[in-house]
């Protein structure tokens, strides 16, 4: 069977080619996730996860308790992501229902605007959450309402909405966010952010405050400042009072490390405590596949009395070659800055439109635009890691990027 284009992108889940894509493709098959038990000295039985891409995609995870679990993605008729169920297999060997998620209502972003979550037991619906959003012409949330109903009735209801100011070219000046509970009408919180740009539309610095009621205007505020010709990342925090300055100290400073090919080799995480005192210190170091993709992420924290490294939590992925349906071409020959916090930018041969969509690593589609240019704008993508699949005429390519 022929995989459809925005399914095809699934077969390079995981691929962390960061601004450099190989020829070559493969195929993720399974992931393995150990988690250290500090007590007993010795790693757990580990997590397992099976891949598989048939007519619809498969995710199969085996716990530490060694009962299966599984995913199964299913699509509508243009390729868009309309269902996840979530099953546990039975003791009579047939997989049961848990959860059902419905994603409809997809707009001109190719985002969807309504998510319906049911929690099952033995087949019947105990548990309903809904999730509708609203967008303006930029492709930025406006409003968002979100519901929990339990046995028919209605738990919970909140609406947010978001009152977005833009710089030119799109790009947001400052979101504030107001959040009602809708069985009262009260205002539950307010918040402000802030994006300050360079010239090329980099984010440069990003804040966010919380609307005081009792001093009135917004406090307790987080600042995160990117650095890109160093590749750090600063968190610093600050907290309002009646007394207190209204200066920020250092949370966290993040640094990333790549080899020649640009490649993420390892990624240091440095957390500050009252004082500016250094309180914990954690590694993330990255080993590669020869086709491209990784093949090992291994997560380590270091003991300050020691001075070594102790481990947290070893992922292995394990892949096979596969001949793509498609043709597999570089329609870019590398994207920056990776990680990315707006624009992201596309080194390209060509000054053709192309079509790009961009998922979660679990398939689910967040952006899609129809022509692109120089570069994609992710300001609205949340951190987190996310697949970039372009396509131009026959042509695909898929690349991971990390947004911050």
């Amino acid at each position: 069977m022929t995989l459809s284009t925005s399914r095809f992108v699934l077969l390079f889940l995981l691929l962390y080619s960061c601004n450099f894509v190989s020829s070559q493709s493969c195929l993720l098959d399974s992931l393995w996730t150990e988690n250290w038990n500090a007590k007993l000295n010795e790693w757990q039985a580990p997590e397992r996860i099976h891949y598989s891409y048939k007519d619809t995609l498969l995710v199969i995870k085996t716990y530490p308790d060694g009962v299966p679990r599984r995913i199964v993605y299913e699509y509508d008729s243009e390729d868009r992501l309309t269902k996840r169920i979530d099953q546990f297999l039975n003791e009579d060997n047939s997989w049961i229902d848990q959860n059902i998620i419905t994603y409809s209502g997809y707009n001109s972003f190719g985002d969807y605007t309504k998510e319906v979550y049911e929690s099952l037991n033995l087949g019947e619906v105990i548990r309903v959450r809904r999730d509708c959003k609203s967008y303006d012409d930029y492709g930025h949330l406006t409003e968002r309402i979100r519901e929990a109903v339990f046995d028919g009735e209605v738990q919970s209801s909140y609406t947010e909405t978001y009152e977005n100011s833009y710089y030119s070219d799109s790009l947001l000046e400052s979101v504030i966010e107001i959040t009602w509970n809708n069985e009262t009408n009260e205002m539950l919180g307010k918040k402000r952010t802030i994006f300050e740009y360079d010239d090329e539309g980099r984010l440069l610095v990003e804040t966010q405050e919380r609307w005081s009621e009792e001093l009135e205007n917004f406090n307790q505020g987080v600042r995160t400042v990117y650095d890109y010709d160093e590749e750090l990342l600063f968190r610093e925090s600050r907290y309002y009072s009646w007394f207190s300055p209204q200066v920020f100290d250092l949370d966290e400073l993040v640094q990333y490390f790549y080899n020649e090919e640009e490649q993420l080799t390892s990624k240091e995480i440095l957390q500050f405590g009252f004082g500016q005192k250094v309180t914990d210190h954690y590694r993330y170091v990255y080993s590669y596949d020869p086709c491209g993709p990784v093949k090992k992420n291994i997560f380590t924290y270091r003991d300050f009395i020691t001075n070594e490294w102790l481990p947290i939590r070893n992922k292995t992925y394990f892949y096979s070659q596969h001949t793509a349906t498609s043709n597999y071409e570089t329609i870019a020959k590398r994207i920056y800055p990776n990680p990315v916090s707006a624009r992201l930018h596309l080194e390209r041969e060509d000054t053709d439109n192309i079509n790009v969509d961009i998922f979660t690593m679990d398939g689910k589609l967040m952006l899609r635009y129809e022509t692109v240019g120089s570069y994609i704008d992710v300001n609205k993508l949340e951190t987190g890691s996310y697949m970039l699949h372009m396509s131009s005429g026959t042509a695909v390519q898929a690349i991971k990027f990390l947004k911050l």
